[in-house]
């Protein structure tokens, strides 16, 4: 066989499977087109915000109190296949006080590569292969985002994290466990969102 006639073949069936990738994704391609073009929400008119809390509790008969200001900011917009663009939105702890941080399933290494951890939640005690941790909201509810789901923080979100199996205790389970460690919350203060408005 000729060097030429290697070529040709070689190029025809590179040909034909672009041609064959290219039917297969162009759905995909005019989706990722469409919402590329697509107009953004509104953007808020206050793009950053603080707000304070402060937890008084108790856990085997000590007192303890936590006080942190989360800080919350517009991170721009995300593109979602089922929604079209979104607001994005951050917030860290302040952390003046030195409290640990924990992030969802931070230690675990296959989860760790695949997403950015965010130490949204304090660590309030360390029992074992559990941590009884503190969750705050989120900006989104803090800068008045309209499409925002969480409740208001009327009382804290105290949860039991099980390092074994890397999730959260279920709610009933969590409460006869804290129960073990008479854990009781004797103060919650936390500021209100701002009413935001977007453009």
């Amino acid at each position: 066989m000729s060097v030429e006639r290697t070529i040709l073949i070689t190029v025809s069936i590179m040909l034909i499977l672009f041609i064959v990738l290219l039917i297969f994704t162009f759905p995909w391609w005019l989706i990722a087109v469409g919402l590329y073009f697509s107009p953004a929400p509104p953007k808020p008119e206050i793009t950053y915000g603080e707000f304070d809390f402060k937890l008084v509790y108790e856990i085997n008969g000590e007192i303890r109190t936590v006080e942190d200001t989360i800080m919350c900011e517009f991170d721009g917009f995300n593109v979602d296949e089922g929604r079209g663009k979104t607001r994005r939105w951050k917030e860290k702890f302040k952390n003046e006080q030195g409290n640990k941080l924990y992030a969802f399933r931070a230690e675990d290494p296959a989860y760790y590569k695949k997403s950015k951890s965010d130490y949204n939640k304090i660590v309030l005690e360390n029992t074992g292969h559990y941590k009884i941790v503190l969750g705050v909201a989120n900006a989104e509810y803090f800068l008045g985002e309209p499409e925002n789901k969480q409740k208001s923080p009327i009382t804290p979100s105290i949860k039991v994290y099980d390092m074994r199996i890397g999730y959260y205790k279920d709610p009933q389970e969590g409460n006869e466990f804290l129960k073990k460690y008479d854990f009781k919350v004797l103060s919650w203060k936390c500021d209100e969102p701002i009413q935001n408005t977007f453009q």
